[in-house]
């Protein structure tokens, strides 16, 4: 975990570069690979052996996903289980704040 000033700008320039290479690396479909693309894929899931609701286990970034589905379709979503929810905040925002909460005091 990032330890002062330097040390989380360090941390969030790792994260940034792997986020740039995860994007060059996914091309053209990158614009498919979003939270609303996912909620719809699997609302087509859902829908695809003709099921009325879907249950949800959603971990970390599971919760904002789950939570999306459930808003988008709060009468096709059944049972849900939201595990270690993150905050509404964007989610460098959230590295930060999480490297902090669990970094060891000095």
């Amino acid at each position: 975990m990032p330890a002062g000033p330097a040390a989380e700008r360090a941390y969030l320039t790792y994260l940034r570069n792997m986020a740039d290479d995860c994007a060059a690396g996914a091309g053209g479909v990158l614009r498919c690979l979003s939270t609303e693309q996912t909620v719809r894929d699997r609302d087509a899931i859902r829908a695809a052996p003709s099921e009325r609701t879907t249950n949800l286990l959603g971990v970390s970034y599971g919760t904002r996903l789950g939570a999306a589905c459930a808003a988008r379709s709060p009468y096709r979503t059944g049972r849900m289980v939201l595990d270690s929810v993150g905050g509404p905040w964007d989610w460098s925002d959230f590295d930060v704040l999480q490297s902090r909460g669990t970094a060891a005091p000095r």
